[in-house]
């Protein structure tokens, strides 16, 4: 009889340990889903700021795209009238200046000469 107590304590004992070591195992187990769940809600932030800003420089590059082609239009659009202007009233520079624009023009001496009398 004895022996049987002694096996059947000993048993007790063993499965007393494997449910410690089972709990201590589900322990650790719930500790690292909860860290890994953690790490996962820092990740899933991390990629939605992420994703925001690249959607505003994606807006930023279309608005910067579209500026540039509206400038780029409209600097079409003045070169355009500009040849037309130039065309349907060509402008013709003299050769030289009128006399009186030559006379107005040349260098004027501030000392007198002596004069002979």
């Amino acid at each position: 009889m004895d022996e049987v107590r002694r096996q059947l304590e000993k048993l007790l004992a063993e499965e007393i340990q494997a449910k410690k070591d089972e709990e201590m195992v589900r322990s650790l187990q719930a500790r690292i889903l909860s860290e890994e769940w953690e790490k996962r809600e820092e990740l899933e932030k991390l990629q939605e700021e992420q994703r925001l800003l690249l959607d505003m420089e994606r807006n930023k590059t279309k608005t910067l795209q579209r500026r540039q082609t509206e400038m780029e239009r409209q600097l079409e659009g003045k070169g355009l009238k500009l040849e037309e202007a130039s065309s349907s009233n060509p402008v013709s520079f003299p050769s030289a200046p009128p006399s009186s624009l030559a006379n107005s023009l040349a260098p004027r001496t501030l000392l007198s000469e002596p004069s002979d009398s």
